[in-house]
């Protein structure tokens, strides 16, 4: 039975009271002392600029770190005052650090005024512009030190350049082109550029140490990282299943190219002659080479891609099991296997191409030149038949680390979006040096949260794998799973942060390991986990903001154990604890492999199966179902709640302060590792008698929030189910993709948050919802308590509350209410939005009918 759309109360938004700023104290100033301190803040920052652009040919500008005096801030006012100096804030780096860009870089009338603020000079009954200068602890200039965010051990022959993100797209194009003709001035080589509303970063070459001078001290500079890599951990098990292709049920009569929604799978390529992917891939195109003049090999050499397409479009299978395909798949190639040097990759297709004996070819040759490679000598080697061909393959990688990875997203979504109207795209992907500590996005997590919010499409990432090494075998087995909660080793890496984009982690397929005589899978051979536990190899939260990352588990298997000759324990694949996934080659129809990127596709499966079902909803509403439909196993309670509660190592972003003493939150444990659970596709797709799903997609003009606002919406419940037998369940879920941006404190434009209110009548809500004007926290009269609550949830773009009861208490009326709210950060835009309500009993009634009728009579009414 398909969902049952609701729709908000129309009544007239009353926006919330603007009220007073907060009052701080600001500290007695000698204002002569505190203005002079300022006044050599000032002169020595124009003096470094102005030398930095003499020295570098730069045009002058000022660019200023402001610290602010603790627990204070600039107000509206203030900040308008320093447009005024012609001073912008154009980044909040954190609370107390304020930086300002300024086109004048002599600021005369800033300067003007701060000397009659050291003088005292009085305007009326107060110094003039105390309140903005009393708050100033100091201004230095945003410096080399500020801008270096790379290590310099590593080969820096590229490096990603951000710059300050202003106002609008064109201004900071122009700021870029500014930027680029100053770089060429010093034959520095910039290979890519992205300017986008969240971030603007571009990729150059390094010839050597006096281009990194320039770049530290350029004004238009934000900062300077080492280029991201993508790494894919991918290890086979030989002893698989053997079965040939006549054993194969393959039947493709339900995939309707006119009504089939689609995935785009962003990886290594995809093994298309394979007997259950044939027809099922509508299109192929690579994407980490920008040469026209070189063949677009969409093939998967390493295996990965392949692995991860058989579970985008067939979910968690079985060998035996009837294949009927229904999603067609994309095929975006963005590396081949391990997009870490450009020579292993183009040793990997030689070998592919020409045979294994080539790659010992070129080893050799390495090895005398010192790693070096001049690929017309190299190619001398071959026959004289093949030495174009050796010379074309290397073109395709050589220059593969010139194209910015946020470009390449951009292009990959305009092209399978544009072309296909495709909706979903799986990235099992991700940087593996790039562990999220809690600090700003990076580039890639930035443009993923900008092309969800204006493409209205959906990514699903991994949230990678934790490698362990043989040595660390014994510490994963005795501190399993404490070690997750103590090592920042253990967190999610980029792109997985990202707030629109769905992160999905791992858990273990079975305990039951298979033992094969004369195989080195047999004799003692043992399971580190048991089904459903977290994956030892999977990797955990919080994301942004602290929010709830990773947002759901898949299956992704686990490791085995056994000792070696040396009766020292190793891991090792093992059938029985790991996934089954498709080969990339006739030889090998199946192969079994582990990992969070083939717990990723299920969820991507099942998003392409909503779209299909629903192809109208937004990616709201997709992340809202699967949340909806999100379950956690008794098995995973357990292994939460044996979670030793010694806290002396767990780190205090999985603990709460209780009367004084920091103790372990369960709560925090389960969410920050298994997220909202384990998805069920057919509680997505379908509504049941006991389930009912009620969902309010608000994507139109007139149905987005404005900051600052709420809506309300009236869910109409039965005495039925009140009163049913054992558990009842009120399952509220809510999505919005807001604008980000990466040079903001506040990662995200604006917060939503909702409330589930019962026992109360719609005028009662009414005049709880005048009330709320102004309020920023507020307890409800009638407000039911939701599990995770809402300080855990609310720091997310994808939130989820549970209230469950046994007893029917205090519900008077025969509705409840769902109250959202919008508030601002810096984003003044309407928000779009998607909220589903789950009802759920224990008991089998007829609730979906009697909640049907009732919804549509109201609709009725309304209209």
């Amino acid at each position: 039975m398909d969902h049952i759309e609701i729709k908000r109360l129309k009544i007239d938004d009353a926006q919330r009271r603007k009220g007073g700023y907060p009052r701080y104290d600001i500290p007695r100033r000698i204002f002569g002392d505190h203005g002079l301190s300022l006044q050599r803040n000032i002169s020595d920052s124009i003096t470094k600029a102005k030398t930095d652009s003499r020295t570098f040919s730069f045009n002058p500008r000022l660019v200023m770190k402001i610290e602010l005096e603790d627990n204070v801030e600039f107000t509206d006012k203030e900040k308008e005052k320093l447009n005024l100096y012609n001073l912008r804030l154009i980044d909040d780096e954190n609370g107390s650090i304020q930086v300002a860009f300024s086109e004048d870089i002599e600021l005369t009338s800033f300067i003007d005024d701060l000397n009659k603020y050291k003088d005292g000079v009085l305007a009326k009954k107060k110094v003039v512009n105390e309140d903005l200068f009393g708050k100033i602890k100091s201004v230095l200039p945003w410096s080399e030190l500020d801008r270096k965010c790379f290590d310099e051990s590593c080969n820096n022959l590229y490096l990603d350049i951000y710059l300050w993100v202003f106002d609008t797209i064109q201004e900071s194009k122009d700021k870029m082109s500014e930027f680029i003709d100053d770089l060429r001035s010093h034959n520095i080589s910039v290979t890519d550029k992205y300017i986008g509303y969240s971030v603007v970063i571009c990729r150059v070459r390094i010839e050597d140490a006096s281009d990194i001078d320039v770049l530290l001290n350029h004004p238009l500079v934000y900062r300077v990282e080492n280029i991201q890599t993508v790494n894919v951990i991918s290890e086979d098990v030989s002893n698989i299943q053997n079965i040939s292709i006549s054993d194969l049920n393959f039947d493709t009569s339900s995939l309707n190219p006119d009504t089939a929604s689609g995935i785009c799978v962003i990886d290594s390529g995809i093994f298309q002659q394979h007997p259950l992917l044939r027809g099922v891939i509508g299109d192929s195109k690579t994407f980490f080479i920008d040469n026209t003049e070189v063949e677009d090999d969409s093939s998967d050499y390493s295996g990965h891609g392949t692995k991860v397409a058989s579970i985008c479009e067939y979910g968690n299978f079985a060998y035996d099991e009837e294949f009927v395909p229904t999603i067609y798949l994309f095929n975006a190639k963005i590396h081949n296997g391990e997009y870490t040097d450009p020579l292993t990759v183009f040793k990997v297709e030689l070998e592919d191409k020409l045979g294994a004996l080539v790659g010992n070819i070129l080893d050799s040759y390495l090895l005398l030149c010192d790693k070096e490679i001049d690929i017309i000598e190299f190619s001398s080697c071959f026959p004289e038949n093949q030495r174009a061909f050796v010379r074309m393959i290397y073109s395709k990688y050589i220059s593969m680390y010139e194209r910015l990875i946020p470009n390449q997203m951009k292009d990959i979504v305009e092209y399978f979006n544009g072309q296909y109207g495709c909706r979903v795209f799986n990235l099992s992907q991700g940087d593996s040096n790039a562990t999220y500590l809690g600090d700003k996005p990076k580039a890639w997590a930035c443009v993923l949260d900008e092309l969800q919010n204006k493409n209205d499409i959906l990514f699903v990432i991994s949230a990678g794998n934790y490698i362990y090494s043989d040595s660390e075998i014994d510490d994963v087995v005795c501190n399993y799973p404490e070690y997750f909660f103590k090592n920042n080793e253990c967190k999610i890496i980029e792109p997985s942060n990202s707030v629109s984009s769905i992160t999905v982690g791992s858990m273990a397929i079975s305990d039951e390991t298979i033992r094969v005589r004369g195989n080195t899978l047999s004799n003692n051979v043992e399971s580190i986990t048991k089904t459903d536990y977290l994956s030892t190899f999977s990797r955990v939260g919080p994301g942004v903001n602290n929010s709830i990352k990773p947002d759901f588990v898949g299956y992704g298997g686990d490791y085995a154990i056994k000792q070696n000759i040396l009766e020292r324990r190793i891991k090792v694949n093992n059938q029985g604890t790991s996934k089954l996934v498709f080969g990339n080659d006739l030889d090998n129809i199946f192969l079994f492999d582990i990992g969070t990127s083939y717990a990723a596709p299920y969820v991507s499966h099942i998003a392409a199966k909503i779209v299909g079902k629903y192809p109208n909803i937004s990616n709201n509403m997709i992340r809202c179902l699967l949340a909806n439909s999100a379950r956690y196993t008794p098995a995973v309670e357990s292994l939460v709640n044996s979670v030793k509660e010694d806290a002396s190592e767990i780190r205090r972003e999985y603990q709460h302060n209780y009367r004084g003493e920091w103790i372990n939150n369960k709560n925090k444990i389960l969410h920050y590792s298994y997220g909202y659970g384990f998805p069920m596709i057919e509680d997505c797709l379908d509504s049941l008698n006991n389930k009912v799903v009620l969902m309010a997609d608000m994507n139109s003009e007139s149905d987005k929030i404005s900051p600052n606002q709420v809506h309300i919406f009236r869910v109409p419940i039965t005495e039925e189910f009140v009163n049913s037998s054992g558990t009842k369940r009120i399952k509220v879920s809510l999505a919005f993709n807001p604008k980000v941006r990466n040079t903001r404190l506040d990662y995200l434009g604006v917060n939503m948050d909702f409330k589930i209110i019962k026992g109360k009548s719609q005028e009662e809500i009414y005049q709880m919802f005048t009330r709320l004007n102004g309020e920023n926290q507020v307890s409800i009269d009638g407000e039911c308590e939701t599990n995770p609550s809402s300080s855990l949830r609310s720091k997310g773009t994808l939130q989820k509350g549970i209230y469950e009861f046994k007893r029917a208490t205090n519900f008077n009326e025969e509705d409840i209410f769902v109250v959202v709210s919008c508030k601002k950060k810096w984003d003044d835009s309407p928000q779009e939005y998607a909220l589903v309500v789950g009802l759920e009993t224990e008991e089998n009634i007829d609730l979906y009918n009697v909640i049907r009728e009732r919804v549509t009579i109201r609709e009725h009414i309304r209209i």
